[in-house]
């Protein structure tokens, strides 16, 4: 999660990849927060939660509107239900995180702001 904003970037990553350097750890600095997760299926779960306009909404609310605009206690205070990975719209939240991500990648913004309406209806059902 990029924290320069009040109006917050959540991704989910692992490692890096870069032609120079090889594939690394993703090590946060204080500009950017991490929040582990044991799957890579809970990890986009709440990522396409944090990234929902009912999230946004709420940070905003609670933000100074200073770049330095949220914690990770607002994080916190955010009502994510716990991930079941047997219910059909968590998941469904899961896999339309991992395709914004990827179309994101590939920088096709039309695609990934359809994915993200998609969210926002799911979203608005469960919290």
């Amino acid at each position: 999660m990029c924290c320069m904003s009040y109006k917050p970037d959540f991704s989910v990553v692992s490692k890096i990849t870069d032609k120079l350097i090889g594939t690394k750890t993703l090590i946060p600095d204080n500009t950017i927060g991490n929040i582990s997760f044991d799957s890579e299926k809970e990890a986009h779960f709440v990522c396409a939660i944090l990234n929902s306009d009912k999230a946004k909404s709420l940070f905003s609310m609670r933000s100074g509107k200073s770049k330095w605009g949220i914690s990770i206690e607002m994080v916190k205070k955010i009502p994510v239900p716990k991930f079941n990975s047997k219910d059909k719209e968590h998941l469904k939240l899961s896999d339309l995180s991992m395709e914004a991500h990827k179309y994101a990648h590939k920088n096709e913004l039309d695609k990934v702001n359809k994915i993200e309406e998609e969210i926002n209806k799911i979203v608005e059902k469960i919290i």
